[in-house]
């Protein structure tokens, strides 16, 4: 498949994705522009480290416990996504 016809595709499949699969395409996204960063790329790593940096800051007691219920719930409701679902879509691509 040509670069062209991946682009083609992935925005097909990214017009139909529900909200968790954009956000974990999104994820894997950004996790490998960190990961295959080139010597010449690294002010771009530095971009790209500095936008998870909200993600990244100290949390309160209150804070973490109340993330941690809502995770609770969503894995209680079923709404996580296993490994193998995340290996199964990328087998699709």
């Amino acid at each position: 498949m040509t670069a062209n016809q991946l682009r083609t595709d992935l925005l097909q499949q990214i017009e139909q994705a529900d909200e968790k699969l954009l956000r974990i395409v999104s994820s894997v996204l950004e996790a490998v522009k960190v990961e295959y960063l080139t010597e010449e790329e690294e002010v771009v790593g530095e971009k790209a480290i500095a936008d998870y940096s909200q993600y990244l800051k100290p949390m309160t007691h209150p804070e973490m416990k109340e993330e941690l219920a809502e995770a609770m719930a969503d894995y209680e409701r079923g709404d996580y996504v296993t490994l193998e679902k995340i290996e199964e879509e990328s087998a699709k691509w």
